[in-house]
């Protein structure tokens, strides 16, 4: 369910992005941005039921254009949910991820790092952990390739993209290391 909801949020972003007109000489400096990310590596290789992981993120970033101000702000609302692999399983709702952090693009354009942390919202109850428990994330991404398709819209690949997830900071702690790789759609508001 929520990768159909970034997909189609994703769509509506990229229509929203087509429609646009590119005339304008004072772009906006606000970018919206529809996330899927996956993952099979962790630091978890020896507890299977948190090993792959997978979800979505909606991205909300200032940054304005010009060689001078290639450093913006970036708010995330994220949802990560984690997969078994073993045959009974089957998804655990995982956590809900909010926060904010800086974002710079560089290479004209073509690559994006950012830095991101934040509150860590567990979205079901664990044997040791309650539903709601909160505890923090961070979620560095070194390197994102940026393809533009259009004026106001940017396609994205995250190859390697890190992530630390700790929703329960009492004792047991529950801390996550992911390795993602993520794809985005990024679009310039009017």
């Amino acid at each position: 369910m929520p990768l159909q909801l970034v997909r189609s949020v994703g769509l509506a972003v990229l229509a929203l992005g087509l429609v646009t007109s590119d005339a304008r000489a004072d772009a906006s400096p606000w970018r919206l941005a529809a996330e899927g990310h996956f993952s099979a590596l962790s630091d978890q290789t020896d507890r299977s039921l948190l090993n792959v992981s997978y979800g979505g993120a909606l991205r909300v970033a200032y940054r304005r254009s010009g060689p001078a101000s290639r450093i913006g702000a970036v708010l995330v609302l994220e949802r990560n949910a984690w997969f078994g692999t073993e045959l009974d399983a089957g998804p655990f709702p995982g956590v809900w991820n909010v926060g904010g952090g800086v974002e710079r693009v560089w290479a004209e354009g073509r690559i994006r790092s950012a830095l991101v942390g934040g509150a860590s919202i567990l979205d079901g109850d664990t044997p040791l952990h309650q539903r709601g428990t909160t505890g923090l994330f961070f979620d560095i991404r070194p390197v994102a390739l940026r393809w533009p398709v259009h004026p106001h819209v940017a396609l994205e690949l995250t190859p390697l993209g890190l992530s630390l997830l700790l929703p329960a900071l009492r004792y047991p702690r529950l801390l996550l290391t992911q390795y993602r790789t993520t794809f985005a759609i990024e679009v310039r508001l009017p």
